[in-house]
């Protein structure tokens, strides 16, 4: 192999000299402006304040919609119960020791009869509550709202601003509840003020219009009952009402994730506002956020400008220099391009390969890109044998047997669920709605089968066929198919598919059968065939006749002996001489 120089060694001694005048030069410039402000601007408006800050509100606030879904949960589970009131005074009082920004706690049964559980002077927020009619909506709708919810900011009979947080209960025996705490509107405004800067202040507004709090006073403004969080619009006297002006500039902060920031030009001086929406506390968006004032931006930009002059002409010499040089090296790129061109335009077959270079770099570029050639042909390859089989294990083993796969006779667990009344869903429902919801219905069952290391064959209609130890072996295959039914018959009671409740059955059966390929040369489909299928099949159409959800053969009960089962009787199977013993679950 012919010596190889490296892309590194030949630019650096071009362009090593000149690399030590400019980064000298634009050093001495920019150390001398900006060396102790422009960190401290940026580090401040990037990352480290409006970080603290939203960490800060998420320990403030968070633990309250914590705590009422921690009671909820406990009263739901039976463990606390509004007929037993110390064991709820106890519990409700742990949590306002937990919750030193709220004011008490109260829970409402279905009768709207109130237990309150204060601290001292906190009684106030609850008394707007004990009008029926603004709980009549909670208690009244059918759906579960498992959600903790904040209500519209009021004024309380003191004058003291607050919002309302409640969260549902629905207790075991089928009575409904509600959950009440309030947040101090004033108490958080003084939090917020605790990180205000010399030019910096920060603000919390619900949606894009509402000041909920802030680290900055607002005179000559007052909330009234009728709005009692401040419009920023009538805030004309001060910069938040300038923050979503339609004259706003980009900025080029590097921040994180989830933050912008943009530029308002407020009396011909700079305000920066760095923001981020957070969606965990109520239905209507929090936007928090700071400003940066005028004082604060002037002499940093000025000194920004003047570098950015220099780099800039420093940037044009570089760019001269460097396309002179790379004129020359350019040709081998455009070698490349046209390569990957003719990728798009022909046969993968029909590429040629690029020869190697005496650059080391451009020798690496090239054997990587032939490697890339052969690595799409024979994605391509594949992409051709997924297109005939649905399941990824068995396309996996046609990859690798060279899109060969001998039948497989092997014992396995088959697992048949269909949806009951289907019938007369097809009759109620547009195709557009049934399609979805089968599609809903499909994606929880395949997951579910997939959890367990299932394969699905076949989607029949409203059915899917699985079955398990095959092709992969699974010793466990018929607790496998037992626990994917549970899961399945749960969620399908639990869930609703595109707002529908459906119903379905399911007949699990353990026999042998035979795995494989069927259908013509260039469309394919990998399925079972065999008595243990139709056994399965007719199981599961078995279950409308004894009123059962889940339905298994001996020959699956006889595999899962530390289960429980509860025995059905013997069933005669046409085409079969003898009878077969039917089980299901206890309480199924």
């Amino acid at each position: 192999m012919p010596r190889q120089i490296s892309i590194t060694t030949l630019l650096s001694v071009g362009f090593g000299f000149l690399m030590i005048v400019a980064v000298i030069t634009v050093s001495v410039i920019g150390v001398n402006t900006t060396r102790s402000n422009t960190f401290n601007l940026v580090s401040q408006l990037a990352n480290s304040a409006l970080g603290n800050l939203q960490s800060e509100i998420k320990n403030y606030l968070q633990p309250i919609n914590a705590q009422l879904d921690y009671i909820a949960q406990l009263m739901q589970e039976g463990h606390i119960s509004p007929d037993e009131p110390i064991k709820m005074e106890a519990s409700l009082s742990g949590s306002l020791s937990a919750l030193p920004q709220v004011y008490g706690m109260a829970y409402i049964n279905d009768q709207y009869e109130m237990q309150i559980y204060e601290r001292e002077n906190a009684l106030f927020f609850t008394h707007n509550w004990q009008q029926t009619t603004s709980l009549e909506p909670f208690f009244s709708t059918p759906s579960k709202i498992e959600t903790v919810l904040w209500g519209d900011a009021e004024f309380t009979s003191d004058g003291i601003r607050i919002i309302p947080v409640t969260r549902m209960v629905y207790l075991p025996d089928g009575r409904k509840g509600m959950l009440l705490t309030a947040i101090d509107v004033q108490q958080l405004n003084e939090h917020l003020s605790q990180y205000a800067g010399e030019h910096t202040e920060y603000f919390m507004l619900l949606g894009k219009q509402k000041l909920l709090a802030s680290s900055f006073s607002v005179p000559h403004v007052t909330p009234s009952e009728k709005n009692p969080l401040l419009d920023i619009a009538s805030l004309d006297e001060h910069p938040i009402s300038k923050i979503w002006s339609s004259e706003r500039y980009a900025t080029d902060l590097q921040l994180p994730a989830g933050m912008n920031s943009h530029l308002v030009y407020i009396n011909d001086q700079p305000w920066i506002y760095i923001y981020s929406e957070v969606r965990t506390y109520s239905e209507v968006p929090i936007t928090l956020g700071m400003m940066v004032s005028n004082q604060a931006l002037s002499s940093e930009f000025r000194a920004l400008i003047l570098q950015v002059v220099f780099s800039a002409l420093m940037l044009l010499l570089f760019v001269f220099l460097c396309w002179s040089f790379s004129r020359r090296l350019g040709q081998r790129f455009t070698r490349i391009a046209e390569g990957f061109e003719a990728i798009e335009e022909s046969q993968l077959d029909d590429i040629e390969t690029i020869q190697g270079s005496s650059i080391k770099e451009f020798d690496q570029v090239a054997t990587a890109y032939n490697r890339m050639t052969d690595s799409l042909r024979q994605n391509e390859k594949m992409r051709n044998l997924f297109g005939q089989y649905v399941p990824a294990d068995i396309a996996r083993r046609l990859v690798k047997q060279e899109g060969e796969l001998a039948p497989q006779e092997e014992l396995a667990t088959i697992f048949f669920v269909d949806l009951e009344g289907f019938t007369s869903l097809s009759e109620r429902l547009s195709p557009e709605q049934l399609i979805t919801t089968l599609n809903a219905f499909f994606s929880m069952v395949a997951e579910e089968l997939e959890r367990e290391g299932g394969i699905i064959t076949q989607f029949q209609g409203d059915a899917v066929l699985a079955i398990f130890n095959i092709p992969n072996p699974q010793p466990d295959h018929a607790l496998r198919a037992l626990n994917a039914a549970r899961r399945v018959l749960m969620r399908t009671e639990q869930e609703r598919f595109n707002e529908q409740s459906l119903h379905c059955r399911i007949g699990i059966n353990s026999g042998e059968v035979i795995a494989g390929n069927v259908g013509a040369p260039k469309r394919q489909n990998y399925t079972v065939h065999g008595d243990a299928v139709n056994l399965a099949s007719r199981l599961e159409a078995l279950n409308k006749e004894y009123g059962t959800r889940l339905m298994l053969s001996e020959s699956s009960v006889q595999q899962i002996p530390d289960q429980r089962f509860r025995e059905l009787g013997k069933i005669s199977i046409r085409g079969k001489s003898q009878a077969v013993r039917v089980y299901t679950l206890p309480g199924a």
